[in-house]
């Protein structure tokens, strides 16, 4: 019956658009003081579960990546990519995943990398004429290399959960990353080969 309670208070919460973290904490504190158990002990069990040092290094990654977007440094990592690939067909898209795959490199954040390279790159990406879906298809997959290429955010959160070895998480990381860049590169020349009419932009433009 506690069970089936804690169901219909779930959904009902989530039926009312209580942000889903909200619904979580709601549900899980009333049915402890329905159990009897003492508030004491969710302060207790919610500081040990984030006092863990490697922890740190998830708002430290994030506050990396805001300075490196703030500071410049996305444009700069865009004018590198498009000195080396902005010449080739679809050469902006291609611009956008290896801006992706540096940037992951280095601020080890999804969000952060999705959200730095796509601001500048995806207004640049609709002035060719590329349509949404396109886009949608090219940054979506490039975000998540922040996520694959080391070090990685959620590579941290792994190995303290589950007790690996980061340095292991992030090792393993490097080949799939590349090739999952490659990949997305390869597939942006060959939809973008067969076309024609692309507005091209000389190599460095984007740090300008």
């Amino acid at each position: 019956m506690l069970a089936v309670s804690m169901l219909i208070l779930f959904f009902l919460l989530l039926f009312l658009g209580m942000p889903i973290a909200f619904v979580i904490g709601i549900v899980g504190l009333v049915m402890l003081l329905i159990g009897g158990v003492p508030l004491e002990i969710i302060v207790q069990r919610s500081f040990a579960g984030v006092n863990n040092f490697s922890y740190l290094a998830i708002p430290l990654f994030i506050l990396a990546g805001d300075i490196m977007g703030k500071g410049g440094l996305t444009k700069r990592l865009m004018a590198f990519a498009n000195a080396f690939v902005g010449k080739l067909s679809g050469g902006t898209a291609i611009t956008t995943v290896v801006t992706s795959a540096l940037f992951g490199a280095v601020s080890g954040s999804t969000v952060a990398t999705t959200y730095a390279v796509g601001s500048v790159l995806v207004p640049r990406l609709k002035e060719e004429k590329y349509s949404n879906s396109f886009i949608a298809s090219i940054i979506g997959p490039a975000g998540v290399l922040g996520l694959i290429i080391p070090p990685s955010i959620t590579m941290v959160i792994l190995g303290i959960t589950a007790n690996i070895s980061i340095g292991d998480l992030f090792f393993a990381g490097i080949i799939p990353g590349v090739l999952l860049a490659l990949a997305l590169c390869i597939y942006v020349w060959f939809k973008d080969s067969a076309k024609s009419g692309r507005k091209k932009y000389p190599a460095g433009n984007y740090g300008k």
